[in-house]
Parts: structure tokens; sequence; C-alpha cells
């Protein structure tokens, strides 16, 4: 038996099914539970057909009810005169009449475009029947009920009514009613009901013209306006038939994967355990009343086999649902308006009607301008130590102490050194501050310092020990001058104490709670003796300490790479959204990245030619291993027509190479050469290098051919393994694709560009290689032209071109 604590729309159910297992499924949402409905008893797409039809041609009124629905889109075409049904009207953003609209005409002259859509101006009719309606009908009071509210939130189902006009809301209310009175199978029920919450956006003035539809976003309490300038008014029917078609392909495609597929539903456990159902459906938390799994009080529970319970084995179920601002906004709306007020109060309405609790709060640099990530949780914030293990060994904010601040100087070091460890590489005072500000406040410190009472007696302080500089430093510009004005404050003088407290850092900070946390921050992290941080580089640290850089995870922006590359390679194409998406899931917490970082990754794997996310052809992992083996063989190739010698690591010799191997290049003696002869530095390192060109005694050309931008592993780790000599020369060839991500890396990173030009590293683009390559006659003097990342023959290359 399968049970699902967190079902998403029934699809672990179908699994475990058609695995001929039974499953328990508690439905997440409502809206979940209308999926799981169409996933696990897919209808009839006659009977589905139906009950569409069924809905159209309902009486109301003196005619059907789709007529109904569309009298108030009746319009005349501008060319023939005709009555016509308008497809959209276009408004301008803050006008009170729609401009434009677009419809069909099947009996005008233009026969030949009678069923492409036209575009025309609004005639006095439309505007007048537009504006027919009040401004809030009767329907509004009816679907504003639908909307459950917290305190203090009551304008927000106002706001969300106020996306649709008086007409589609006329028209939500009558589709709404039709639906919830009429007697259909739940399979096509909920079909149609899905189909109306597809249409709920593109109804809406979201619906932006032109261009797509934009997400429903709630902050606060309140909907984040739309800001493009003209959007769609659909007609309601023709956006409704639109989502009921897209049910339709999905069930469609449900049924072309049934197979085996029978599902039996049930009404509780008891029924999946004597065989009579295969699958039990419930709807929200399983810790809703009635929803939990639980054996019936009427079966006898017996000791040891005979008692179910006992027979349970492993629980698996998938995590609960992320919530964001755009699924919780839309599921808001959407389980509302189409299921009722009751399923909506299942919601986590606390992300819509007020800020949840900061979880972290990371900033991060995106060209030279800070932005910031902050992490919300909607849960209560706990004060278990034991979930934040960086904090275990620091001391707690004693609230019946005073503030103090080597506790905070402490935790401030212990945290900057965890985010460090965890991303691996140096980190700005931006990136460091927002984890530190969290670490604080989950100690305490941070509610200590803000309740520490400053504004009085240390103001006093601070202005009398400026007043004391200027009397024992004369000439200044606090100097007094007179006697008189001395005594002007007399009353500050009397009960203030003598200086300000041990923890002020400065006379400003004093008085200032932020100003003081900053300076005590910024003044920890930067202490000349510290033993754990060092600033590699103005507001950029690093770490000091051996055992801290011995438990440090490989650079963060190392693994993101690779994961973007594994997701690529993985992955047909996507959209932007999607990728990014995944991205955040994988990376998170101390190891958010900044977006640019992200975007610089992409941009260098992905396919130019697709529209959407896809990986370069020549990024394949098979086409970039047959190009190591030829640009390893010709760095051989060329070092022999520079009257070098050459080496090639063991696996690079085994690669192909122009019909052969790289080791068919090689001569006997340079397969047997003793590398400590030919530099000094680790033996196994200069092994496992892809080439090396040598002149014994007095010339060494290192060569790492990559294909990625993973430099520490060349530079950090294997470079210092090899001491820099005046006779030792280093090359990094990577393909063009890479440079833009290269230079993005180095520019971040102090210990890359450390490395660089100490270790002596020249980059050399596979391009210039092969251009080497090319030309017949092979000296030193040409290859110094073709290194760095932009290399003087490309200058030239653009010179002449514009000058040409």
């Amino acid at each position: 038996m399968v049970i699902d604590i967190h079902g998403r729309g029934g699809w672990v159910a179908r699994n475990a099914i058609s695995a001929l297992r039974r499953v328990y499924a508690c439905e997440s949402t409502a809206l979940t539970r209308l999926l799981a409905e169409v996933v696990l008893r897919p209808p009839d797409l006659r009977h589905f057909d139906a009950g569409l039809a069924t809905l159209a041609t309902q009486p109301s009124g003196d005619g059907e009810f789709r007529r109904s629905l569309e009298q108030t889109f009746a319009s005349r075409c501008p060319t023939c005169g005709r009555p016509v049904i308008v497809d959209e009207f276009i408004w301008d953003i803050g006008a009170t009449a729609p401009a434009r609209k677009i419809f069909r005409c099947s009996f005008c002259k233009e026969q030949a475009k009678s069923g492409e859509p036209r575009v025309a101006p609004v005639d006095d009719e439309d505007v007048a029947r537009g504006a027919a309606l009040e401004a809030r009908p009767p329907a509004y009071g009816v679907l504003r009920a639908r909307f459950p509210v917290l305190e203090g939130g009551a304008v927000l189902p106002d706001e969300l009514l106020g996306l649709y006009t008086p007409r589609t809301l006329v028209a939500l209310e009558a589709l709404i009613s039709r639906l919830e009175i009429g007697l259909r199978a739940a399979p096509v029920d909920a079909g149609l009901r899905l189909g109306l919450v597809h249409a709920l956006l593109p109804l809406s003035r979201l619906n932006g013209y032109p261009g797509r539809v934009a997400a429903l976003r709630i902050r606060h309490g309140h909907v984040q306006q739309p800001n493009s300038r003209s959007w769609r008014e659909r007609n309601p029917w023709l956006a409704f038939e639109e989502g009921c078609r897209v049910v339709r392909d999905f069930i469609t495609r449900l049924e072309l994967g049934a197979g085996s597929f029978q599902p039996r539903p049930g009404e509780d456990i008891e029924a999946l355990i004597d065989g009579a159902a295969n699958v039990v459906l419930r709807t929200g938390s399983a810790a809703t009343a009635g929803n939990e799994p639980r054996f019936s009080s009427r079966r006898p529970v017996l000791p040891g086999r005979l008692d179910p319970r006992s027979r349970v084995r492993l629980v698996l179920t998938q995590p609960p649902v992320r919530w964001s601002v755009e699924n919780a906004s839309f599921a808001y709306l959407a389980t509302a308006l189409v299921v009722g007020r009751q399923a909506a109060s299942d919601l986590p309405l606390e992300w819509l009607f007020g800020p949840p609790p900061l979880n972290s709060a990371l900033l991060a640099e995106s060209n030279n301008q800070i932005t910031g990530v902050l992490d919300f949780d909607i849960g209560t914030a706990s004060d278990e130590t034991d979930e934040h293990p960086e904090l275990a060994d620091l001391p707690h904010a004693d609230p019946d102490q005073p503030f103090a601040l080597a506790d905070v100087e402490r935790a401030v070091s212990a945290l900057a050194v965890t985010v460090l460890q965890a991303r691996g590489e140096p980190a700005s005072a931006e990136r460091l501050l927002g984890e530190v500000l969290i670490g604080l406040d989950r100690l305490g410190h941070l509610r200590r310092l803000v309740g520490t009472q400053t504004f009085t007696e240390t103001e006093a302080a601070t202005e009398i020990g400026t007043t004391e500089s200027a009397l024992v430093n004369p000439g200044t510009d606090t100097e007094p001058e007179t006697d008189d004005e001395v005594g002007e404050e007399p009353g500050q003088v009397e009960f203030a104490p003598d200086r300000p407290p041990d923890w002020a850092v400065g006379a400003g900070s004093a008085t200032d709670h932020v100003r003081l946390l900053m300076e005590i921050v910024l003044g920890e992290l930067r202490r000349p003796d510290h033993p754990r941080l060092t600033e590699v580089d103005p507001g950029r640290w690093w770490l000091r300490s051996e055992a801290d850089l011995a438990s440090t995870r490989p650079p963060l922006s190392d693994r993101l790479e690779w994961a973007v590359y594994g997701l690529l390679s993985t992955s047909t194409a996507m959209e932007e959204a999607t990728f990014f998406e995944r991205v955040a899931r994988m990376f998170h917490g101390h190891d958010t990245p900044d977006p640019e970082l992200v975007r610089t990754i992409l941009e260098s794997y992905r396919d130019p030619a697709q529209l959407k996310v896809g990986l370069r052809p020549a990024d394949q992992l098979t086409t970039r291993h047959v190009e190591h083996g030829e640009l390893v063989g010709m760095l051989v190739e060329y070092g022999h027509r520079l009257g070098l010698r050459a080496h090639v690591s063991d696996k690079e010799r085994r690669r192909a190479y122009l019909g052969g191997t790289v080791a068919d290049l090689l001569t006997e003696e340079e397969q047997r050469a003793y590398l400590p002869l030919v530099a000094a530095g680790d033996v196994a390192t200069l092994e496992s290098l892809d080439c090396i060109w040598y002149l014994r005694g007095k010339a060494t050309f290192l060569f790492e051919v990559e294909w990625t931008a993973l430099l520490t592993e060349p530079l950090l780790r294997r470079g210092p393994r090899i001491p820099p000599a005046d006779t030792v020369v280093r090359f990094l060839v990577v393909p063009s694709e890479r440079v833009e991500l290269i230079r993005f890396k180095v520019a971040r990173s102090p210990l890359l560009r450390r490395a660089l030009d100490e270790q002596n590293w020249h980059i050399l683009k596979s391009e210039h290689l092969r251009r080497l390559m090319a030309r017949e006659e092979a000296h030193l003097d040409q290859l110094g032209p073709m290194l760095g990342l932009d290399p003087e023959i490309e200058r030239e290359a653009e010179q002449l071109a514009l000058f040409g």
C-alpha cells in the first residue's frame, strides 16, 4: 500500500495503481484534487464533449446559455454591417472604454480571409453596450463572497475582481453557477472546472496586448498591478472553450498511456485492506480530521502479524507543495472562484495577507549594484539550534544581561566562516551580511541590541565626549567661543554618564543601532589579526586557517556550472523560467548563486540558435571528448615543429588522433622521459598534465586543455604543486565559447587572479591553436599575439575591418 500525504494531482496514485499497489492519497489543495479526478479516472472524450455541449445549449432567458454569455460581446462588422461576435476588446491602461476590437466575419467582401481575425476601432454601440452594466453588478457581490480573508485584508477580493470588467464578472458568475448546479460524472465535472481555471487569467487585465498573460502576484494583501500599456478583454465563452480544449488534449494523452490502469475508488483505508478498492482520495492535509490514514476502531487490533500495522515496512512521500508568490496567488484566485470559499480557506493565506517570516537574507552583486534574495518560511520559526549546526557552539544572548559585544563578534566570525566554507570561494561583504544578520537574529543578539536603551543616555555621553575633545584641542570646529556657551546645556552634564558604553564602537554608533551593527560586523571581518578570515580583496573575504580550508566545499561557481551542464545535457529544450526554477531548487540557502552568474553560465552553454534553452551542439560530451584528443595531438605536433620535445599524460596518449592515437606522435625517448629532470614539482602532477613542451635545462611549457570553465582544479589545486620559475610557462587551452564565463569568474575571484599572475598562466583559445597549426612556419613569436582572453590578433582584425 502506498500512502501519499502531499498529493499533487494523483500522479503518485496513478503510478501506484499501475504497479498493482493500493494507494491512499491526500491531495494538497482543492485544485490538485480536481486534477486527480481527471488523472485517476480520465473521462471518455465523448462524455466530456457532451458535457460541454450540454452546458452551452442549456436554456438561459430567451435562448441558449452560450448565446446569452456572448450577447454582451455582440457587434457589427464595419465592412458589411452584419452582426458578429467579438473575440477580444483591446483596452488602453486607464481608459474608460475599449479602443479596438478583434473579430471574424464570414459574410463580408473579404471572403478569402473570412476565418482570420480582423482588428477595427470600436463604434458607439460597442461602447454603449459595455457601459450598460453598472460598475459592480449583482454578480460582483456573489463572487466576492467566495473569497476568504484574514484580518486587515478586506480589500484584496475587491482588487482581484477589479482585474475583470463588469460583463466578464457577470459571465464568470453565470459559468460558476452552472458548473455547481449541473449533475455530471465527477471526472467530467472536474475537467470542465479545470477548463474554467485555465480561462481565469486570460480573461483578466493581466492578458497584456501585445504580449502574453502575466502572472498574478499578491503581496501584503494587495494585487501587483500589470505594467503593460494595453490589455485584452477576452470573450468569456471562447476563453472557457479554449481552456476545455487544453483539458481535452490532456485527457487524450492520458488515454494513450493508460495501459492496464483500472482504479477502484474507495471511502476509507478499510476498503483498501479488504481489496474492495485500490485508491482512496482525500482533499487537504493528512493532519486534517478525517483525512488521516487510520484503521477503524471497529477492526480488532491483535498482536503480531495479524495487526495490519505490523506489516508497514516503508513509507515514501513527496515533499509538500513549495509555495511561491505566483502559485499561492493563483491558487487563491482559482480555488475561491472555481471551488468555493471553504476550499480556499485551507490555503496558506499568510503568503497573501502578510509578509511571511524571514528565513534567510542573501545580498548579491549585480554589475555595480547591490541586489538581494530573501527566503521566507511560512512555518513557525524554530529555536532549535540543531537545525543550524553553525550556531550550536555559540552563546545565545542572555535577556537579563547587557549587550555582549564579544559574543556578537564571535558569532560574526563563526557565521562568516560557515558561509565561506559552504560556498567554497571568496565572498563579498554583501554576500556575508545577510547570513550574518539571520544568524545573529537566531541567537537573540539583534533583539538584545534593539532593546538596548541608547537614545537618551549615550547621545548625551557622545556630545560630552565631543565637547571635551574640543576643550582639550582648541581650534577645532566644535571649540566653544565663550565660557557661557560651555554651560548652555548643564542638564546633560548632570545626569549623563562619563563616557559612551563599552559596546559603542564609535561616537555615532552609540545612538544609531543600524550603524552600530554594521560597524561591529565589518570591524570584526576587517580585524587585521583575525585568525580565521582574511580580506583578499577590498570588500571580499576568504578563509585563513588551514583547518577551515580543509572543510571547504568545491567552489559554488564550479558546482553551479557543472549542474547547469548536466541539466542542459539531460533535458530537451525548456523555457527559461523552467530552467531558472530548476536551478533554484538545486542551489539555495548558503549556496544561493548570484543571478548574473547563473545567466553567464547559461549563455556560455546554451544553443543561440534556439529560442528555448538547449545545449549547444558543440558542447555535447562526445563532441568535446573527440575535440580534446585533437587539441592534444595538435599541441604535440606543433611542439615538434618548434624543435621541442613533448610529453603527454598516460590518459591523453590513448585518445584518437588522425586515424591513430596521440601516443603514435611521441618518440620512444619522449615516452620514457624522466619528468623530474624536465621541471621541478610534484611528479604525479607533472605526469597528469595534458601536454608538456620542454627543452631540458632551458624552457618548459605546461598545457592544460579544458572545455569547461572549471578553473579550480588546474589553477588552485594542481598549479601550486609545481613551483613557478623563470623557465616555466603555463597555458590554459579553452574554447572561445567559454571566454566570457572565464572572464566573469576571474573578475569575481581574487584567488584565480592571483594564481594566473603568480604561476605565469596564459589563455590560448582552441581556435587560435588551430590557426597556428594551419600556418606553414612554426615559431614561438607567433604564439604571443594569440594569448589572452582578448588576444592582440583579434584586436588587429577589428582594426583592419574598421579601416579597410
